[in-house]
């Protein structure tokens, strides 16, 4: 959980406090659809799963 939040702070370096556990990140405007990806890339990453986009 730590690289994620590593993660989402490096895009948005002007955040205040934490992330919420439930934030959608999207909604949130925390990344957009480009940052979605790298997201997903990093999710795999970490976890050493592939992720099916066509179920995200």
């Amino acid at each position: 959980m730590q690289r994620v939040a590593a993660w989402l702070n490096e895009k948005n370096p002007g955040l205040d406090g934490p992330i919420g556990v439930e934030e959608d990140l999207i909604e949130a405007r925390l990344i957009d659809s480009m940052d979605f990806l790298e997201f997903i890339d990093l999710l795999e990453e970490i976890s050493g799963d592939s992720i099916d986009l066509q179920e995200v």
